[in-house]
């Protein structure tokens, strides 16, 4: 019985070395290509609303009174010098260049408008990502994949075949959504379209793999 059962050990062993290393190969896989995932960043800070209590510069050469870092005030505005403050709460950064260039009768083409400190909203992410659970600030609408790109990734313990993205819609006065995103179907089989858009406050739950659950339990 026992001649019997060692080569059954070590095909079980064999299988198991396998499978593990088949899966930390696709980890491997994975986490280079949400790395290398070249987002298109600056279509998504372009759509951010700036709201209090972000902080913007404006920039318009040869005119330093047009120009500075402000912070939008509790009542949603800048002040520019001793001008009439600037209505900017809900604003795009397009769309406060528009309005710097009318009320400064200055093109657009000269004036440069970005968010330097983002404030106002936040994304709370939790689980097995680099770092540690924390709320992040909200930049824009971007994917769950940009999202952990700018965190540094995930840790080799994740479920990346099930990330949760819950959204409370408490102020619509309607009951909760949850979304999932399988970072396979996103990166390597290109299903872009199942990564969709984060929305202010959202989040973000990445969930652990038994086997890492149960390797946090074994002494060193």
């Amino acid at each position: 019985m026992q001649v019997r059962s060692e080569p059954f050990l070590r095909g079980a062993l064999l299988t198991f070395l396998l499978l593990t290393g088949c899966r930390h190969w696709e980890k491997e896989q994975l986490e280079k290509r949400l790395m290398s995932y070249k987002p298109k960043r600056v279509e998504v800070h372009q759509q951010y609303q700036i709201r209090s209590p972000d902080t913007v510069e404006i920039v318009v050469p040869g005119s330093p009174e047009w120009s500075g870092t402000f912070q939008v005030s509790i009542d949603g505005k800048i002040r520019i010098g001793g001008r009439e403050p600037l209505l900017v709460e809900g604003m795009t950064v397009g769309e406060l260049t528009t309005l710097v260039s009318q009320r400064a009768s200055i093109p657009t083409g000269q004036i440069r408008v970005t968010v330097t400190k983002y404030s106002s909203q936040k994304l709370f992410v939790n689980g097995e990502i680099k770092g540690s659970t924390r709320a992040v600030p909200y930049q824009g609408p971007e994917t769950v994949v940009m999202l952990l790109q700018r965190m540094g990734g995930v840790t080799t313990g994740a479920i990346s075949s099930d990330i949760q993205v819950v959204r409370a819609r408490i102020a619509d006065g309607d009951v909760p959504e949850v979304y999932h995103v399988n970072l396979k179907e996103v990166l390597i089989e290109g299903k872009v379209k199942e990564d969709p858009p984060l929305r202010p406050f959202d989040q973000i739950y990445v969930k652990k793999t038994r086997r890492a659950g149960i390797e946090q339990c074994i002494p060193a």
